[in-house]
């Protein structure tokens, strides 16, 4: 190791060499880390293979548990058989037989609460109320994120997504 000299005025030198355990110490202390925290990001990231739904999990209306609020995201869409492959719009949003317009929070989230009140009577003890949001699988996730934003504003953490696949479109 390369001693250096320092001269005082006064005269004579004195050699000062580096202490190098902290910096060994800190060394080995960030390879430990980074060891430890790579392998802990490792076991998080897991991939998964989900099953593609090849038929519809959405139960009728009629017979529908007393806990669930529907909420169909319609498309701009004209006809089922639409393979351009191009997100839509949606159009609407319907709950039950009323009809709100896409992208209106303030009224979706009204008329959740009014249906919340209402259903909430009716729940047997024990049970949470579900939203179950419908939508086209072409429908973009941005038409559908304003219904989860308000069943959250609406204070119904419980929400199920439900998409039309392919199949059943008559495809």
């Amino acid at each position: 190791m390369a001693k250096s000299s320092f001269h005082s005025r006064g005269g004579g030198g004195e050699d000062i060499t580096p202490n190098l355990t902290s910096l060994i110490d800190v060394c080995w202390n960030l390879v430990l880390f980074f060891l430890l925290a790579g392998t802990m990001a490792s076991q998080e990231a897991v991939p998964m293979v989900l099953a593609d739904p090849y038929k519809s999990m959405a139960i009728p209306y009629d017979k529908l548990p007393v806990n669930r609020i529907i909420v169909q995201v319609t498309s701009t869409a004209t006809e089922l058989k639409d393979n351009s492959g191009m997100t839509l719009l949606a159009k609407a949003y319907r709950i039950g037989t009323k009809e709100l317009m896409a992208g209106d929070m303030d009224a979706l989230t009204r008329e959740l609460l009014a249906r919340k009140d209402t259903v909430k009577k009716n729940l047997p003890k024990g049970e949470d109320l579900i939203v179950e949001v419908r939508a086209d699988a072409r429908v973009d996730y941005s038409q559908v994120s304003p219904v989860l934003m308000s069943a959250a504003m609406a204070g119904i953490p419980k929400v199920y997504i439900t998409a039309l696949m392919g199949n059943e479109r008559g495809e």
